[in-house]
């Protein structure tokens, strides 16, 4: 894709080191040139490609990646002072900023899902209807670390997206008379439960089959992780538990706002019948598996984590679906 460029990646990249200056006359007069470089068409796309650029120095990417992040929160929808990105770089965007995703560097990878969540939470699912199943296409066949950091966009995806309900609620009971707040928040909650219902029906299937796996992975890799919780079992154990607890975190929000509360409706939520009781079920497993006076070690602390989350997650679905 073509597109008209006022900016230049070079030209981006040297102010961004000269920002990192240990000159402060420099990096003062760096920062204001980057500032108003934030409205011209194709700043963020040169950003992007920053970080983007392996190559380049690994303090200017961050700092790319910061200012990508800060940049998309302010100039992605047009303001009174500003036109905003324009369509042309917004498609772009859309197209290719899944594949900054796989960042070594986890500080980088944190900006990168930040953005991509920040993007979705404007225009998913008009403007960006392909999201989850981009997503998805990662993870089969992708690596290791691809996987992780894709359940880590979908993390902050969904985060973003249930905050952007909790706002608008709130701004529909600030603004507006009793009838009018009941009204504009039955249009909001339907909307906005229309988006989630639609991310919980693609991801669903796929994240409770992975994180039943992972369960499993733990479960059985528990004895000989606590017998020797420094040695080779242990590391591969703890990667699978740090995927198993974000997908945990993916799986409520899943749950909590995919679908209408049953008190609500009267009527049982699917989701609901089949995932608590195996949710109860895991914790405890995983109590019944450590020893009552082991040790502290990563393991210990990893049973212990995986616990207190799996109690707090079912307390979250039962005040949304009692």
């Amino acid at each position: 894709m073509q597109q008209q460029q006022v900016c230049e990646p070079n030209q981006v990249l040297q102010l961004l080191l000269r920002a990192l200056s240990h000159d402060q006359a420099m990096q003062k007069q760096a920062e204001q040139a980057l500032h108003s470089l934030e409205s011209q068409p194709g700043y963020v796309s040169c950003l992007a490609a920053i970080v983007a650029n392996g190559e380049a120095n690994h303090s200017a990417r961050w700092m790319a990646s910061v200012q990508l992040k800060n940049t998309v929160s302010k100039q992605w929808r047009p303001r009174y002072d500003s036109r905003g990105v324009s369509q042309e770089e917004k498609a772009y965007m859309r197209q290719h900023i899944l594949d900054l995703i796989s960042q070594d560097d986890s500080k980088i990878a944190v900006q990168v899902a930040l953005v991509v969540a920040k993007i979705a939470r404007s225009d998913y699912p008009r403007e960006w209807p392909t999201l989850v199943s981009d997503l998805l296409g990662r993870v089969h066949g992708g690596s290791t670390l691809t996987v992780r950091r894709v359940y880590f966009v979908m993390h902050h995806v969904l985060k973003e997206l249930s905050s952007k309900r909790l706002a608008a609620d709130q701004r529909n009971f600030a603004e507006a008379s009793a009838a009018q707040a009941a009204a504009a928040l039955a249009a909001s909650c339907s909307g906005h439960r229309s988006s989630f219902a639609r991310i919980t029906a693609q991801l669903l299937d796929h994240v409770w089959g992975q994180w039943c796996s992972d369960l499993n992975t733990i479960v059985s890799g528990l004895p000989s992780a606590l017998a020797a919780p420094s040695g080779a079992a242990a590391q591969p154990l703890l990667l699978h538990f740090e995927r198993w607890l974000l997908l945990l975190k993916i799986l409520r929000r899943l749950i909590v706002f995919g679908f209408q509360s049953d008190a609500r409706t009267l009527e049982p939520v699917p989701a609901v019948s089949t995932c608590a009781p195996a949710l109860l079920q895991a914790a405890g497993a995983l109590a019944a598996a450590r020893p009552e006076r082991a040790a502290q070690s990563r393991v210990v602390a990893m049973v212990d984590r995986g616990v207190l989350k799996l109690v707090k997650t079912l307390c979250q679905i039962q005040e949304a679906h009692p």
